[in-house]
């Protein structure tokens, strides 16, 4: 199995054969940059037919190496890509994606190059704009007819980072129009916040939110925010633990600054009572005179 390091999600900008794309009429961004390899994935059809074929394929470009063909992988047929009856199919230089027979030295281009051709985008379920992300690779070499050959893959958003297998079943939608699955985490909405490596924090799914028309996580109890990273219920133990303290700091402040009060009360009527002050000093003023 080919391994997929994490790595964040870039920025949601839309821009020419990026690997970001977004819905605005939704409100939900795919980023599937950081599945792009250094080289290329292959995966093995392993549905029972007339003739199987290995896939080899990139995420965000061209492979980085035109693979070999034929039964060994050695073969030379993926340089020049034709079909057989068409003289005027001739294909060569970088794709992003190639058919390779098991059995016979045979290869097709799935696609044209990367960077020459408008990547085609569509939401898995358009129902729930949340649920994931289709890539269309097309412009490769004919089929039967005037059909070309195309591939897509479908990125359905998956709780964890995945593992691209190297053994999958290929579905083939219709002539010469196949698709790949490939769950991954990266098949989430960006707008779904990742913590721990966790969508969501594993505490919350990821869905389409009707009421804001975006997809956000929904998180469970006492949980949230954008990644649902933040304990609600300690956060309200400690804001009423908070809240205790600050009342009993304030009502010991009031009662100290009521005891000055009186105090200086006190001290200011012995100032303007000078019967109060002569009975401080040992007697009333008439009592001294006498003296």
């Amino acid at each position: 199995m080919s391994s997929l390091l994490f790595r964040s999600p870039a920025d949601a900008v839309d821009v020419v054969n990026s690997c970001t794309k977004s819905f605005p009429d939704v409100g939900t961004t795919y980023d599937l940059t950081p599945l792009k390899t250094s080289n290329f994935y292959k995966v093995k059809n392993q549905d029972v037919g007339s003739e199987n074929y290995t896939y080899v394929f990139n995420v965000c470009g061209n492979t980085a190496e035109i693979p070999g063909s034929g039964p060994s992988g050695r073969g030379d047929a993926c340089l020049n890509t034709t079909r057989a009856s068409v003289g005027d199919d001739h294909m060569w230089g970088p794709s992003p994606a190639y058919q390779i027979s098991h059995t016979h030295d045979w290869c097709w281009r799935m696609a044209d190059d990367y960077d020459k051709t408008e990547v085609e985008w569509a939401l898995l379920e358009p129902e729930d704009p949340s649920r994931g992300v289709i890539m269309k690779l097309k412009g490769g070499n004919l089929c039967p007819g005037t059909k070309r050959r195309m591939m897509e893959i479908a990125f359905p958003c998956a709780d964890d980072i995945m593992n691209i297998p190297d053994q999958e079943v290929i579905e083939e939608l219709s002539t010469c129009q196949y698709q790949i699955v490939v769950p991954s985490i990266y098949g989430c909405p960006t707008e779904c916040g990742v913590k721990d490596r966790q969508l969501c924090n594993n505490k919350g799914i990821c869905r389409y939110d009707r009421h804001t028309n975006a997809s956000r996580c929904f998180c469970s109890d006492g949980w949230e925010g954008d990644a649902c990273g933040n304990d609600s219920v300690s956060a309200k133990k400690q804001s009423s633990t908070s809240l205790a303290v600050l009342i009993f700091v304030c009502v010991f402040l009031a009662c100290v600054i009521g005891g000055i009060s009186v105090v200086w009360i006190k001290i200011r009527g012995l100032r303007l009572d000078p019967e109060a002050y002569a009975t401080l000093s040992g007697g009333s003023q008439q009592q001294q005179e006498e003296l």
